[in-house]
């Protein structure tokens, strides 16, 4: 008999370092003004449900040709032709609770987070029930949103998609972190 069973062991980690330097005048009695900034952020979710767990993971780096939108529909993403991939090892995934999503742009057009579709789980919960929210992000840009207790919930049929627009051909990463109804 084989063991299908798995566990998720996530390490979520955010580093800000930088100094500011400010030179007052231009003779050698001037004052140097420096300010530093160290901002670490390190935590875990381990395996299951709840506070501080996860049991759901999916992850893909994304291909856009031409302008374009993606759906993910958080309640589904299903291994089915033509969906996106369920999680590593073929299995469909169905998110009732989010706990971490982050998406990166890698190259070509700029993505549009969010847009005007029913159902959106990004407006309802986190931007506080605002209709068709959008963040616009050129070349370069990050967008995470993390929370290890409660999460965000995922609603079939209510709130569950969460939309990606690319203004050309695109290229980026997503990483979806949550609960299952396990």
């Amino acid at each position: 008999m084989v063991d299908d069973a798995k566990t998720l062991a996530c390490s979520i980690q955010m580093k800000v370092l930088g100094t500011h330097v400010n030179t007052r005048g231009t003779d050698i009695a001037s004052v140097v003004i420096t300010d530093p900034l160290v901002l670490n952020f390190t935590d875990t979710l381990t395996n299951g449900t709840g506070d501080g767990s996860a049991d759901l993971m999916y992850h893909e780096r994304i291909v856009e040709t031409n302008a374009s939108e993606t759906i993910f529909d958080l309640s589904s993403l299903a291994t089915a032709p033509g969906n996106f991939a369920g999680d590593a090892f073929g299995t469909d995934i169905t998110f009732t609770t989010i706990k971490l999503i982050m998406v990166r742009w890698v190259s070509g057009g700029s993505l549009i987070i969010g847009g005007t579709t029913s159902e959106e789980w990004f407006d309802t919960d986190v931007f506080f029930y605002a209709t068709d929210s959008q963040i616009h992000f050129p070349a370069g840009g990050v967008l995470m949103a993390y929370s290890p207790t409660t999460g965000w919930p995922v609603s079939g049929n209510t709130k569950d998609k969460f939309i990606i627009n690319t203004s050309a051909t695109a290229t980026y990463d997503i990483v979806i972190i949550g609960e299952s109804d396990a």
